[in-house]
Formats: C-alpha cells, structure tokens, sequence
C-alpha cells in the first residue's frame, strides 16, 4: 500500500507544485465553486423543462435525487468511514491557493462525486452533450488537486462513486418512474433502449 500512497502524493506534488500559473490559480478554483455557476445552471435546469416538459420535470427531480444521494454517499458515509487526513492537514509544501484547508475528511472528493453522478445521471438523456460534461467533471475533479484540498484517489474515487449513483438512479427512474407515468425514455444508450424484434423475412417461392 506504502507505493499508492507515494505515487499518489507525487501525482498531487505534480499538479499541486509544478503545472502551475498564476492564470490557473485564477481559473481553476472556479470549477470549485458551485455557487458561482447558480444562474447557468438555473437557466439549463428550466431549457431541460421547457424542451422536454414531463419528462424534463422528472430529469431535474431525478437529477436533484442523484445529488442528494451522492453527497449522502460521499460526506456522511464514506468520509466518515474511511477518515483519510487531507493532504494539507499533513504536508507543509502543500500550496494552499485559498489560504483555506476543509477539516472534513479526504476520501472521496464530494465534489468529484456530486458532479460525476450528475453528469452520469445526465448523459442518459443527453449523451451527445458528453463532449462538454466529461471535460466537466475532470476540470472540477483536477481543481480539487490543483487548490492542495485532495489527494488524486479522492477525486477518481469520488468520481466512481458518482457514476454509481448516477446510473442507480437511472435505472429507478427507467424502470419504475418513467413506466408508471407513461413515460418513454428518450435518447438513452443503445444498450439500455428495449430490443425491438427483427423483422422475420417473407419466404419466397
């Protein structure tokens, strides 16, 4: 375990210490930050209504749901059980770019795992938007390293953990919501759409 423990501290000197500039310590925090993307989000939470309107109201409760479980998950459950120490509570070379290091525990990054079980959650509808919701996921993910506030294994375990959850509540809303309302889903992968029969061929004399 000792050599993961290493290469992850490396890892975090790497992006923490040397891929850094001053740009970055300007931008970066921002994927960190939910509460300064309220009103996009706001305005993308009713286009997601309007567009789809039934279904659209039950992609944002759906979506609201995915949320809570996943910071459920993540802050009451794992971090609690897992206890990992954040790196700036540990590492003095730590460069704290806000001067601010969360007493909360390290494993999993909840913002890693709130986003990525949104985005999960998301793509089941909207997967041609995937080109901008996975850089997405990996700029706020790499924020958390870039800010010295997570090791890497806490954000690609908080990552795992929201894809988890994300695609759990797909399938409780696939399966039981949409279907009692009436509901068909549009747009999901291929592999989870019903297998329509092929066609039997004509027999010919």
């Amino acid at each position: 375990m000792n050599w993961i423990v290493n290469v992850d501290t490396s890892i975090l000197k790497f992006f923490n210490l040397e891929l850094v500039h001053p740009f970055l310590d300007r931008f970066i925090p921002l994927f960190s930050h939910f509460d300064k993307w309220k009103i996009p989000l706001i305005v993308l939470l009713i286009v997601i209504v309007v567009v789809r309107r039934k279904e659209g109201v039950l992609i944002v409760a759906g979506l609201g749901l995915t949320i809570l479980l996943s910071e459920a998950m993540s802050t009451t459950v794992l971090k609690e059980l897992i206890d990992r120490v954040r790196p700036c509570h540990i590492h003095e070379w730590v460069r704290l770019i806000e001067g601010y290091c969360p007493k909360s525990p390290a494993l999993p990054s909840s913002h890693a795992t709130n986003i990525s079980a949104a985005i999960t959650f998301l793509a089941f509808f909207f997967p041609r938007w995937l080109f901008v919701m996975i850089p997405l996921a990996l700029l706020v993910g790499y924020s958390r390293v870039y800010l010295g506030v997570h090791y890497p294994l806490d954000v690609v375990g908080g990552w795992i953990l929201g894809v988890l959850c994300g695609w759990s509540l797909f399938i409780v809303f696939k399966t039981v919501v949409f279907p009692r309302l009436g509901i068909t889903v549009k747009h999901a992968p291929a592999t989870l759409k019903e297998k329509k029969p092929l066609p039997k061929k004509r027999k010919t004399s």
